[in-house]
């Protein structure tokens, strides 16, 4: 991955990059996923599409334009299995592991969801697909159906072709040259079938041929080439069918034989770190790779022979002769994280995490950074002076007085990271701390870290401090609770209250308010007497604009309204339409944005609330939105634009909110889009504004034409005055009333029909 990093920088002089744009408008979803990985790739009308993980990637040969493609830009999901191409009808068809299709035809999508419908038993994961003259054979892992491109129609389908009738997944199919027979590549090796003759029904297993003279277990492709048909043996060759036997043509293959891709008198073979060519069976030749290439699935060849291909170790890779060139978009190294964190105007993810028993998942892809509103940095152990073998990273907190960002551990201890490129390791061996499961961090008015730690010993400190001079303080609190052994996550108030929940496996352990000058600690509970937690399963700590704590269960949200009476008052629940708010949903995450909403992560889906959860605005799933996921990990949100950052198990996706955090002054306002150009429908965004400000629209002579109340720091107009007429062309002035009722110039809107 070194050679990745560094070969990308160069790669920036020759390749067209589709930018990002920090004025993103409201209510615009943006995907940030790795597309260091490519499991499948093929060409349509001068353009090569390359599915990588959890989205795809285009590339427009004639300008070497690189764009994403994603549930964002209409495709129906992530995580797809196969995409092919017919250039002789213009036609696409992108496979996706739960049998969904999306067919793309005249530069629109389409989705075919017939397979997926269907009552199909099992798996119906697409494998691969090949098309012949408006007719597309679809591999599945419940066998194959025939698609109708025309009429959009499944007109066969082959199921439980193993003898005696028993499942058989098909992992890929051709036709021969005269289109009288296919051929399948399956688990239970390779068959045969007369196709298209009348009387000849190949739902029934007996109909099949089933080749004994060639391994029954080890057949992963079948294509055919110049009248010939061929199959591929994992880590043993490529075999041909002559007469009704199968010879070994002498290519010998000692990995996986991933796929066979046909291009006009050539098959492609894509054997992990070898690609080769046949033509015939005695006319074969290996393709020169370069020596990064570690995983090739799949292959495709332009019209000016340049190779394309998909490699899931090192992404996507253009092959010219003895020149190549990789192809890849700015994004997070991986699509684990587990933890987002906004500081200095930078979005922070944490690749680790642990498992749902707390254990270790050893995830060592370091931290990825989001910078200056448009791209992404990877730190990690190739390239950076990130400590090797520093794992699961899961909670950041950055220090403003010593300008370190720390981020904590689960088994590793603690890291403080000062830019450009120094990683300082604290951990058990090297500070105070009793335990390397560093869970919790926070830091204070007075610039002190506050640390919290799991898997403490026994009647050993669990909480700890350090000064911004580097004194350090350890803090047991109740010793004879096996609770504080157990920190999970860990919130400062502003009356310097350590607010901390806790966790072990198999036992729901409650929250704790801690402060050591007063030396008052109580624990929290479920019931009137315990505090009257929802649940002691607490999964997620947020405190509000207004320092209101919230907390989220496996039984819905609770708030402690005011923290000066920690030690005395209870957790209530808000009520909507009669009961608790999401009563019945797990609780993942919850973030405050600048209007002080509430955005709620759940196992279910995205939500947003307004300040006191009286109302829902906005309820977001796989469904009806561009998430790839309804398991929702965690959110953060960009205190300038407002722009949400949700990790899923599936990746990372932002959407433009129209909060943003409260600004004292005006100064940092700025107007987009602007000028207003003929045929934009969207909201104007007004940022940089103080929480609920009354904002005036009015023209060059000062008519009042619209006004509204800021939400946060952001204020939008519909471009309509209150009687829904258009502003027509011109010119027009934007004032913002202080706390002192003085009206404030913020600045002009130009508008042009």
């Amino acid at each position: 991955m070194r050679f990745l990093a560094c070969l990308f920088l160069v790669l920036q002089s020759f390749w067209v990059v589709a930018q990002t744009n920090s004025n993103v408008q409201l209510g615009v979803w943006r995907t940030h996923l790795p597309t260091n990985s490519a499991a499948t790739v093929s060409i349509l009308n001068n353009k090569i599409y390359a599915a990588t993980t959890k989205s795809c990637i285009t590339v427009d040969i004639s300008d070497n334009y690189i764009a994403p493609l994603s549930k964002v830009d209409g495709l129906t999901q992530s995580d797809i299995e196969v995409i092919r191409f017919d250039e002789a009808t213009q036609t696409g068809l992108i496979g996706y592991s739960n049998g969904n299709i999306d067919i793309l035809k005249n530069g629109a999508l389409y989705n075919f969801d017939v397979i997926f419908r269907s009552n199909v038993a099992g798996s119906k994961k697409i494998n691969n697909i090949i098309i012949y003259k408006n007719t597309a054979f679809i591999s599945t892992d419940y066998g194959v159906s025939v698609l109708n491109l025309k009429k959009n129609e499944v007109i066969e389908s082959w199921q439980s072709l193993r003898p005696g009738g028993l499942p058989n997944i098909v992992y890929a199919a051709t036709l021969n040259a005269h289109q009288d027979s296919v051929f399948l590549a399956t688990e239970y090796g390779l068959m045969s079938a007369p196709y298209g003759k009348p009387g000849i029904n190949l739902m029934d297993f007996t109909n099949w041929k089933v080749y004994t003279d060639i391994s029954t277990t080890d057949v992963q492709s079948v294509g055919e080439v110049n009248g010939r048909v061929y199959a591929g043996l994992n880590k043993t060759g490529v075999f041909v069918l002559a007469g009704n036997t199968w010879q070994n043509i002498g290519l010998s293959i000692d990995t996986t034989c991933w796929n066979f891709v046909k291009h006009q008198n050539q098959l492609l073979v894509c054997a992990q770190t070898k690609l080769y060519s046949i033509k015939t069976p005695s006319q074969y030749d290996a393709i020169p790779l370069p020596t990064g290439i570690k995983n090739i699935h799949d292959a495709t060849i332009d019209q000016s022979g340049k190779i394309w291909v998909a490699d899931t170790k090192n992404g996507l890779t253009q092959l010219n002769g003895a020149d190549y060139k990789e192809i890849y978009l700015n994004g997070p190294l991986t699509t684990n994280t587990f933890n987002l964190y906004y500081y200095k105007n930078n979005i922070l993810a944490n690749s680790g995490g642990y498992t749902n028993s707390f254990s270790r998942s050893y995830i060592a892809d370091g931290i990825y950074e989001f910078q200056n509103q448009d791209s992404w940095t990877n730190y990690n152990r190739y390239n950076s002076n990130f400590p090797e073998g520093f794992s699961d990273n899961i909670i950041a907190s950055y220090n403003s007085f010593d300008d370190t960002l720390y981020i904590g551990s689960y088994g590793n201890g603690m890291l403080g990271f000062k830019k450009p490129n120094t990683f300082v390791k604290t951990d058990a061996n090297n500070s105070p701390l009793k335990s390397n499961y560093v869970t919790g961090l926070d830091t204070d008015a007075n610039g002190t870290l506050w640390i919290a730690t799991r898997l403490t010993p026994q009647y050993q400190p669990g909480l700890f401090a350090k000064t911004k001079s580097g004194i350090w303080s350890a803090y047991t609190m109740n010793a004879s609770r096996s609770e504080n052994r157990n920190i999970l996550q860990l919130k400062i108030d502003s009356l310097g209250n350590k607010w901390m929940r806790y966790g072990n496996n198999g036992m729901d352990l409650g929250l704790m308010v801690y402060n050591e000058k007063t030396y008052q600690e109580r624990y929290f509970s479920t019931g009137s007497n315990g505090g009257n937690l929802p649940s002691n399963n607490i999964n997620c700590l947020d405190i509000d604009n207004k320092g209101v704590v919230w907390i989220g269960s496996d039984q819905g949200i609770s708030a402690f309204y005011d923290p000066s009476l920690a030690f005395s008052s209870s957790f209530v629940a808000p009520i909507y339409n009669g009961f608790g708010v999401l009563f019945d949903k797990s609780i993942t995450c919850i973030k405050t944005d600048g209007g002080n909403r509430k955005w709620v992560g759940t196992t279910d889906g995205l939500w947003l609330f307004n300040d006191n959860f009286t109302e829902p605005i906005l309820f977001f799933t796989t469904e009806n939105s561009p998430l790839s996921s309804n398991n929702i990990i965690s959110i953060e949100i960009h205190d300038l634009t407002g722009e949400v950052f949700i990790a899923t198990e599936n990746g990372i996706i932002s959407y433009r909110s129209n909060a943003t955090a409260s600004n004292e002054d005006f100064k940092s306002a700025k107007i987009f889009p602007n000028p207003v150009r003929p045929g934009y429908s969207g909201l104007l965004t007004i940022e940089g504004l103080k929480d609920n400000v009354m904002v005036k629209v009015t023209d060059m002579q000062g008519k009042l034409f619209y006004e509204v109340r800021s939400n946060g720091g952001t204020a939008t107009w519909n471009l309509k005055n209150y009687a829904g007429v258009k502003a027509e062309t011109g010119m027009y002035l934007v004032f913002a009333t202080t706390e002192k009722g003085e009206e404030k110039f913020v600045g002009k809107i130009a508008i042009v029909e």
